[in-house]
C-alpha cells in the first residue's frame, strides 16, 4: 500500500533440511497464478514426454479426457496421475496428433505425485510485465554492487554454517553440472541475468575458498598463523598429515556435489 515494511520470520523447525521444500510455502504465501497456454517451451531428456516424442512448441489440447487451455489445468491432471497411462493431444504447428503417455511418478515431499517431464514456454510479452529494470549512476551503482557482494557473502557463510550443523541438507550442494546447467539457463534469458549468474559463482567460490580447510587458501592463512604463534614450522609429517587431511576433505565434498547434481538429473 505504499509503504515500505520489514517483518521478520521465524522459520526454524520449518523443515529447512528437506531441500526439496518450497522456501516461499513455508513462509506461508503463494506467487501470483498466471494462466500461460499449454505450450511446450522445453522437454526434459529422459522424461515421459522425451520418450513418446512431444516436442517444444507443441501446444496440449487433451489430457486423457479433459481439455485443457492453461499451462495450470494441465500440471493438475499430471500431479493427480503418476503411473496412468493417458492420451495426450497436441496441436504441432497446426496438425493434430495423439500420445499415448505413461506418467512418471516422483516423490514430492512424501506424496507421490505425477510428472510429464516438460517445460513452460511463458510468452516474452508476459515476462515483460513482470521484469523491472533500475538504473543507477556509475558511483551509486559501485556502492550498490559492494553492499550486494558482502550480503551474498554474509548468506553464503552462514548456509555453510547450517549445513554444518544440519539445519540445512547437504543436498543442496551444487557441482559443475548444475552450474553449467544454469549457465546456459541464464545466459538464454539475456547477457545482464548471465553476467548476475557469474557474480555470484565468483563470490561463493570465493568464500569457499577462504574457509579454514588444508589446500585452501583459508587453510593457508591458518596454517601460516600457527606457525607464527609456535614461532616455528610445522613438522614434515603434521604438514603431510594436514594436507592429507584437506585432501580427503575436498575430494568427499566434490563427489557429494557430482552426485548431488546426478540425482538432479536423474529427477528431472
Amino acid at each position: 500500500e505504499g509503504e515500505i515494511r520489514k517483518v521478520e520470520i521465524d522459520l526454524r523447525g520449518k523443515g529447512l533440511v528437506d531441500s526439496g521444500a518450497d522456501p516461499v510455502g513455508l513462509i506461508g504465501i503463494k506467487p501470483l497464478e498466471i494462466d500461460i497456454p499449454a505450450k511446450i517451451g522445453s522437454v526434459v531428456k529422459g522424461g515421459a514426454a522425451y520418450r513418446v516424442g512431444l516436442m517444444e512448441g507443441d501446444r496440449i489440447l487433451l489430457i486423457g479426457d479433459r481439455q485443457v487451455s492453461t499451462w495450470r489445468q494441465m500440471v493438475e491432471i499430471i500431479r493427480e496421475s503418476p503411473g496412468e497411462s493417458l492420451l495426450v493431444k497436441v496441436d504441432r504447428a497446426g496438425v493434430l496428433i495423439k500420445f499415448d503417455v505413461v506418467i512418471d511418478s516422483v516423490t514430492d515431499r512424501d506424496k507421490i505425485i505425477g510428472r510429464l517431464g516438460i517445460k513452460s514456454a511463458a510468452p516474452e510479452a508476459m515476462m515483460r510485465d513482470f521484469v523491472t529494470e533500475i538504473k543507477y549512476p556509475l558511483g551509486v551503482g559501485l556502492i550498490r554492487a559492494i553492499e550486494k557482494t558482502w550480503e551474498i557473502s554474509v548468506f553464503s557463510v552462514k548456509m555453510i554454517g547450517r549445513m554444518i550443523v544440519g539445519e540445512v541438507a547437504l543436498s543442496n550442494l551444487s557441482g559443475p553440472v548444475t552450474i553449467a546447467d544454469y549457465a546456459g539457463q541464464t545466459a538464454s534469458y539475456g547477457f545482464v541475468s548471465f553476467i548476475g549468474f557469474l557474480a555470484l559463482i565468483s563470490i561463493s567460490l570465493g568464500i569457499v575458498n577462504l574457509l579454514p580447510i588444508p589446500v585452501l587458501d583459508g587453510g593457508w592463512l591458518v596454517h601460516l598463523l600457527i606457525e607464527s604463534v609456535k614461532g616455528s614450522a610445522l613438522s614434515d609429517k603434521s604438514f603431510v598429515f594436514v594436507q592429507s587431511v584437506g585432501m580427503s576433505l575436498i575430494g568427499f565434498l566434490f563427489l557429494l556435489a557430482i552426485y548431488n547434481d546426478l540425482v538432479r538429473i536423474y529427477n528431472g
